[in-house]
C-alpha cells in the first residue's frame, strides 16, 4: 500500500508530481490535525468542535480524491481541488469562530500561490492567485464583521504550530523545485515572498507588545474587581453577623426560652411579634426569623408550617451550636427547593448558659443581588461565589447555574453534599457543568490569581479571570471577562495590518503580473511557434516587436522556418507523386477485397438457407402424425435459427391451438389456445403476416433454465399457408438477435410446413373416416346378430305355440 501511494505510474509528467507531493503534505498536515480534533472534542463534546472535526476529516477526504485524480492522470482538475478545498477549509475554519483570522487569510493567499506554482499551467497561475486574494479578503472580512468570535476550544497555539510546519514544507517544496519553475511564476512567487514576511514579522511584534499591554491591564482591572466584590460581601455577611449576634440577646427571647416550655402565652406573643418585626426589615430577602432550642427543634417562626419542626440536621446548627459567634452557613435547599443562606447565633442569659439559636433563613438571591450589582452596567462580566466545594452560590451571567459544581464531586462530597442540603438527590453529574479546566485553575489560583478558563456556555471562547477570597468566610469571587473583548484593540490593530498586507498583496501580484508578462510574452509567443512548427505548421511566423535579444531571435527563427518550409515542399512534392500511385493501387486492392467479401457474403447465405430448408425436409420426411410432426418442426426451426424456445400453432377454424412447443414453459392464464385476432399469434393469422418484437412485455414468455428465468429479447411470429390459406403460426422467441436471414428463411420454408400439416391432416382425416366406416360395419353385424337371434326366438316361440295348440285340439 505505501509502495502503491508513493510510486506513481509512468507517464505522468513533472508538474503532476510536484503537485502530487503538494498533496501528499497536505494529507499529512490534515492527518496531524485530525488527531488534534478528535483529542480536543474528547475533551470538550461542545457542537463548535464537532463541526471542526467534521470539516478536518472532509478536507482529508477531498485531499485523497485529489491525490487519486493525479494518480489517473487528471492532475490539472486535482491542482483546482486541492486550492479550493485549501480556500474552503481555511473559510468555514473562520466561520466556527477559531479567531485566527489573519493567518488564515495570509495562509490562504500563500498556500493558493503555491500550489498554483506547482501544478497549473502559467496562464492559470494568475486565476488561481486571484482566487486566494479573494478568499483572503473574505476571510478577513468576517474576522472584521465578528472579531469576538475566537474561540481558544480550537487550540490556537496547535493551530499556529500546524499552519507554520505547513507553510515551511510548502516552502522547502517551492526552493527544491523553482529552477523549473517559468520566468514569471519564478517573478510572482519572490515578489510575494519579499513583500509578505516582512510584513507579516512587524504585524507579529506589534500584535504581540499591544495584546501584552492590554492583557496586564485587563488582569490588574479584573483583580481589582475581585476583590471589590469579596469586600462587598465581606461585608454583607458581617453587618448580618453582628446584627443577628445583638438581635439574638433580646430579652424578648431569653424571657422566652427561660420559661419555655410553660412560658405564659402573653410571653411567646412578644417573641414572635419582635420576630416578625425583624423579618420585615427585609421582606425581599428574608425567608423566615425563628428561634431553635438546643435540640433543634424550631419554637417560634415567622412561618408557621416550620414550628416543631427539627433542623438539627440542618448544615447550619452544628456550627452555630459548637461556635460561640454568630454563624453563617453555605446555601443549601430548603424544603421546598429553594435556594437559601442561614445565618444564626446563640441566646445565652445572663450566666452564660446556652438557650437555644437565634435563626435567619435568607433568600440566597441577596447574593445574586449583591455581585449584580458589582457588575454594575457591564455587559461582558461575569461574577462568581464558590464555596470551598466550588459550588455556585450565585452566578451574575448564568443564574440557571447556581447550585451547581464547577466539575462533579467525588462520591463522598457529593453524599456529604446531599445530606447537608447543598445538592438536589439527583445524579451528580446533573448538578455540575464539567469544567475542567476552570476546576484545576481554581485548585492553584493561590499561586495563579490570573487564569483562563471557559465559564459561559453560552459564549464561545475562553475568559480571562481574576480570584479573590472572602476574609469572613472561606469563599471564592472569580471576575471575569471574555478575552476577546478587552483584546478588541489588538484585533482592531489586526484588521488594519490585514488590510495593508491584503491591498500591498494585491498591488504587488499585479505589479509582478504585468512585469512578468512583459518580459515572458514574447518568449512565450515564440515557444508556441516552434510548438507550431514542430506540429507541422510550417507556415507560422514568430511576429518581431522589439529589436533586443528576443526580436534578433525570432528573425533569426523565421529565416530558418522559410528554408524548412522550402525543403520540405520539394519533399512533399515527390512523396504526393509516389502516394497517388500507391493509393490508385491500394483503391483497387480495397474494391477487389470489398466485391470478393460481399460475394462469399452471399454465397454463405444462400448455403445456410438451403441447408435450414433441407433439415427442415428430413425432419418433416415420413407419415407423421400431427403432434409429432409439429414438435419436430419447431424442434429443428429453434436449434437451427438460435432460438432458445418456441411454439407452432394449428389453425382450426378460427382457433389457433398449440400443437408443439420448444424450451415452452406454461404461463399463468394461458389456455394454449388464440382466436383469430388475438394476440400477435392471432394477427399474425388473421393478416397472414409475420409480427416481430422487441420490446418484450414483463409478463411474457421467460427462457427457464434450471438456475435462471430470462426474458428473451426478440419474437417472431410468423404464419405458414397452404396453397394461399393459412394453416398455422410459428413463435420464436431468442436471447440474442434475429437477421435478416432468418426472415428468409422462415418466408421459403411457409409453404413447405403448411403443405407437410394439411398433408398430415388429410391423412389423418382418411385414418378417421376409415375407423368411421370400420366401427359402423361393426356395428351393422352386430345389430344383423340380434336380428337373427331375435327371430330365431320367435320362431322358437311360434314352434311352441302352434305345438300347444294342437295339444289342445287333441284334448
Amino acid at each position: 500500500m505505501k509502495n502503491w501511494f508513493l510510486n506513481l505510474p509512468e507517464g505522468i509528467d513533472k508538474r503532476a508530481r510536484n503537485a502530487y507531493r503538494v498533496a501528499t503534505i497536505l494529507l499529512v498536515i490534515l492527518v496531524v490535525f485530525d488527531i488534534f480534533s478528535i483529542i480536543n472534542y474528547l475533551g470538550s463534546q461542545t457542537l463548535q468542535l464537532l463541526l471542526a472535526m467534521i470539516l478536518s476529516y472532509a478536507a482529508t477526504i477531498a485531499v485523497l480524491i485529489c491525490a487519486w485524480l493525479i494518480r489517473q492522470s487528471r492532475a490539472n482538475t486535482a491542482v483546482w481541488g486541492l486550492i479550493l478545498t485549501t480556500l474552503f477549509a481555511l473559510l468555514l475554519s473562520q466561520l466556527l469562530g477559531s479567531g485566527l483570522g489573519i493567518v488564515y487569510a495570509i495562509t490562504a493567499i500563500i498556500l493558493t500561490a503555491v500550489i498554483a506554482g506547482q501544478g497549473l499551467e502559467s496562464r492559470q497561475i494568475v486565476l488561481a492567485d486571484i482566487c486566494g486574494v479573494v478568499f483572503g479578503i473574505a476571510i478577513f472580512s468576517l474576522d472584521f464583521l465578528n472579531p469576538s468570535s475566537g474561540s481558544a476550544k480550537l487550540n490556537i497555539g496547535i493551530t499556529f504550530v500546524i499552519l507554520f510546519i505547513l507553510l515551511v514544507a510548502l516552502a522547502f517544496v517551492i526552493a527544491s523545485q523553482f529552477r523549473d519553475y517559468t520566468i514569471r511564476v519564478k517573478l510572482i512567487i519572490l515578489f510575494l515572498v519579499v513583500s509578505i514576511i516582512p510584513l507579516i514579522i512587524i504585524t507579529a511584534r506589534d500584535t504581540s507588545q499591544t495584546q501584552q499591554v492590554l492583557t496586564d491591564g485587563a488582569e490588574i482591572s479584573l483583580k481589582s474587581s475581585a476583590e471589590q466584590t469579596a469586600n462587598s460581601l465581606d461585608a454583607f455577611i458581617q453587618i448580618t453577623l453582628d446584627s443577628i449576634a445583638v438581635e439574638a440577646q433580646f430579652i424578648d427571647f431569653t424571657t422566652y426560652l427561660t420559661l419555655s416550655p410553660s412560658s405564659p402565652p402573653i410571653v411567646q406573643a412578644r417573641a414572635l411579634d419582635l420576630l416578625n418585626k425583624l423579618r420585615d426589615k427585609s421582606n425581599r430577602y428574608i425567608i423566615s426569623y425563628a428561634v431553635v432550642d438546643i435540640k433543634g427543634i424550631v419554637l417560634l417562626d415567622t412561618m408557621g408550617v416550620n414550628i416543631q419542626n427539627s433542623e438539627a440536621e440542618e448544615s447550619y446548627f452544628p456550627q452555630v451550636k459548637f461556635n460561640n459567634k454568630p454563624i453563617v452557613s453555605v446555601v443549601t435547599y430548603m424544603e421546598d427547593k429553594t435556594p437559601s443562606i442561614t445565618f444564626a447565633s446563640k441566646i445565652v442569659n445572663i450566666n452564660g448558659d446556652n438557650l437555644g439559636f437565634l435563626r435567619v433563613k435568607y433568600n440566597s438571591a441577596v447574593l445574586q443581588d449583591l455581585i449584580t450589582k458589582s457588575v454594575g452596567t457591564s455587559t461582558d462580566a461575569s461574577i462568581l461565589l464558590l464555596d470551598p466545594l466550588h459550588i455556585r452560590m450565585a452566578d451574575s451571567r448564568n443564574p440557571g447555574l447556581i447550585q451547581k459544581s464547577i466539575v462533579p464531586l467525588e462520591p463522598i462530597d457529593y453524599l456529604l453534599a446531599v445530606d447537608s442540603r447543598r445538592f438536589l438527590d439527583i445524579p451528580r453529574e446533573e448538578q455540575a457543568t464539567n469544567y475542567q479546566d476552570f476546576e484545576l485553575a481554581l485548585d492553584n489560583v493561590m499561586s495563579q490569581p490570573f487564569f483562563r478558563a471557559d465559564i459561559t456556555p453560552d459564549t464561545a471562547g475562553d475568559d480571562t479571570i481574576a480570584a479573590a477570597f472572602l476574609k469572613t468566610q472561606p469563599w471564592t469571587v472569580t471576575y471575569s471577562r471574555p478575552t476577546s473583548n478587552f483584546l478588541a484593540d489588538v484585533q482592531r490593530q489586526i484588521r488594519i495590518n490585514i488590510i495593508f498586507v491584503i491591498i500591498t498583496s494585491i498591488i504587488i501580484l499585479i505589479a509582478s503580473t504585468f512585469s512578468a508578462r512583459s518580459l515572458t510574452t514574447p518568449i512565450t509567443a515564440l515557444a508556441k511557434i516552434a510548438d507550431l512548427i514542430a506540429q507541422g505548421d510550417l507556415s507560422a511566423r514568430a511576429q518581431v516587436q522589439s529589436r533586443d535579444e528576443i526580436g534578433t531571435l525570432a528573425g533569426s527563427f523565421n529565416l530558418m522556418t522559410s528554408q524548412l518550409q522550402e525543403t520540405l515542399n520539394n519533399l512533399e512534392q515527390r512523396v504526393a507523386e509516389r502516394s497517388a500511385i500507391a493509393e490508385s493501387a491500394r483503391a483497387e486492392s480495397e474494391l477487389a477485397r470489398a466485391e470478393s467479401e460481399s460475394a462469399r457474403k452471399d454465397l454463405e447465405a444462400q448455403v445456410w438457407l438451403a441447408t435450414g430448408q433441407t433439415q427442415l425436409a428430413d425432419a418433416m420426411r415420413g407419415e407423421q402424425n400431427i403432434p409429432d410432426l409439429a414438435d419436430n418442426i419447431i424442434s429443428q426451426l429453434c436449434r437451427y435459427a438460435d432460438a432458445q424456445a418456441g411454439a407452432l400453432f394449428l389453425l382450426n377454424e378460427k382457433t389457433l391451438t398449440l400443437a408443439g412447443a420448444y424450451a415452452f414453459s406454461d404461463r399463468s392464464g394461458f389456455s394454449g389456445n388464440f382466436q383469430l385476432g388475438e394476440g400477435i399469434v392471432g394477427q399474425a393469422a388473421m393478416d397472414g403476416e409475420v409480427f416481430y418484437l422487441e420490446d418484450i412485455p414483463s409478463d411474457a414468455l421467460v427462457i427457464s433454465t434450471g438456475l435462471v428465468e430470462v426474458k428473451p429479447r426478440q419474437m417472431i411470429a410468423a404464419p405458414f399457408f397452404a396453397n394461399g390459406q393459412v394453416v398455422g403460426v410459428l413463435e420464436l422467441a431468442t436471447l440474442s438477435v434475429f437477421r435478416q436471414h432468418h426472415f428468409e428463411l422462415l418466408q421459403r420454408i411457409s409453404e413447405g410446413i403448411g403443405i407437410a400439416f394439411r398433408t398430415a391432416q388429410t391423412r389423418q382425416r382418411l385414418a378417421d373416416l376409415l375407423m368411421e366406416s370400420q366401427q359402423q360395419a361393426e356395428e351393422l353385424l352386430a345389430q344383423e346378430e340380434e336380428l337373427r337371434a331375435a327371430n330365431e326366438e320367435l320362431h322358437a316361440q311360434a314352434e311352441n305355440f302352434r305345438t300347444n295348440r294342437d295339444l289342445r285340439a287333441q284334448k
